[in-house]
């Protein structure tokens, strides 16, 4: 840092002191110069007298070398902290007096400007016309035999367009034909959407499952997520692991006005849900809605046909039939029920009830798909109960179809 203020203070002086003209402003600017100057060479000969202390003292054995350093590093600190305060102030005033002297330099100008006469400039003469030069003659041919005659009278600019053309066209294919013969990652993505029908069942019994409680038809699970697929074999897409996390919807609807109530069984807060009628008619069938984040895993067995080209195995998966076995994990998010009623005025007006259902946070299963190429038929079923506390148990099934968007 001392280094650069040095050289700063240095500059400014010099400049300072190849003024044009000595006047009061000048002078005071001069003046100021010589002080900082020479309060510059005064703070170098000290600390320069300082560093050939500490060099004896390193020579003499007295200190060591990372204790010299150390003092060196603490002298400079010191002296460029000293030589910064003082400068500060010197360099106020030496601002002020150079603001100062410009300023009469720039007035004494504008008032010389003034007095000056400065006859307008004469216009220039026009320039003479000189005739046109001739067009040169064509270059002669390779053989050097006389001119070349071109009489192709197509366009030059469509031959070469024509050639741009067909050079992306060939571009174009190559990437084409080598993205065909590449295949595909090992390990790839896909968005996965599924869509279909809902119900409980009772007991582990699946022939409940169209019972009279829930309207089937109206009853339906969403899901959508994204998975990962992964072959095991490296050149066959036969055995893949696929894993990934999606989001589900099941909704029941309960029949013949009925609706799904949380009811106290006994003194220590235990309760049970149950099917109950609702007090007035309501205008459609309840949504009873769960909701769960999951994990679902599955052994994918993909029978697409691989293909040589060159020499290379070219390896796409979902391009014939698929079968999917696995399971899933996952947490409940939040219960509601929707009930839509009208009141004695006749107006429609809707009811939501969240949470208080005792479904399980808890939630894991089976589910597996067979399909072919992106769509497959898809099927998935809770393993643990949907209520907690119920006298009968009643597992959550699914049935729809699956798309995987690679």
């Amino acid at each position: 840092m001392y280094k650069y203020l040095l050289t700063l203070v240095g500059c400014l002086a010099i400049g300072v002191l190849t003024a044009q003209q000595p006047n009061e402003s000048s002078d005071k600017v001069k003046s100021l110069a010589d002080e900082i100057v020479k309060l510059t060479e005064n703070q170098k000969t000290a600390l320069m007298k300082d560093l050939q202390s500490i060099k004896q003292k390193l020579d003499s054995k007295q200190i060591n070398e990372e204790q010299a350093q150390r003092a060196i590093q603490e002298i400079n600190a010191t002296y460029a902290s000293k030589l910064q305060e003082a400068l500060l102030h010197k360099l106020d005033d030496l601002n002020g007096a150079i603001e100062e002297m410009t300023e009469i330099e720039i007035a004494d100008l504008e008032e010389m400007a003034e007095m000056a006469e400065i006859p307008e400039a004469p216009e220039a003469p026009e320039a003479p016309e000189f005739p046109e030069a001739p067009e040169a003659p064509e270059p002669p041919d390779a053989e050097g035999k006389g001119f070349n005659f071109d009489f192709d009278f197509d366009d030059d600019d469509d031959d070469d367009d024509s050639d741009d053309n067909d050079k992306a066209r060939n571009i174009k294919n190559w990437k084409k034909k080598g993205r065909k013969n590449r295949g595909e990652d090992r390990t790839t993505s896909q968005f996965v959407f599924a869509v279909g029908l809902n119900n409980l069942v009772s007991n582990n019994d699946l022939s409940t499952f169209d019972n009279a409680d829930i309207k089937l038809a109206n009853s339906r699970f969403y899901e959508w997520g994204l998975s990962w697929k992964t072959r095991l074999i490296k050149t066959s897409p036969f055995l893949q692991f696929k894993y990934g996390v999606s989001v589900n919807y099941n909704n029941l609807r309960p029949t013949n006005n009925r609706y799904f109530v949380a009811q106290d069984v006994s003194t220590n807060g235990s309760s049970i849900t149950t099917l109950e009628n609702y007090s007035t008619q309501l205008v459609k069938n309840p949504y009873f809605r769960m909701i769960h984040w999951a994990v679902p895993m599955h052994l994918e067995f993909d029978f697409s046909k691989t293909k040589n080209k060159d020499g290379n195995i070219v390896v796409k998966s979902q391009k014939g039939l698929r079968v999917g076995a696995g399971g899933y994990v996952g947490l409940m998010s939040r219960t509601k029920q929707i009930l839509e009623s009208t009141n004695e005025q006749g107006q429609k007006f809707d009811q939501v009830i969240r949470g208080g259902y005792n479904t399980n946070d808890f939630v894991y299963g089976v589910s597996g798909y067979i399909g072919y190429k992106e769509m497959s038929l898809y099927a998935k079923y809770n393993l643990n109960p949907t209520f907690t506390s119920n006298p009968i148990d009643q597992q959550n099934v699914s049935v729809g179809l699956r798309f995987d968007f690679q």
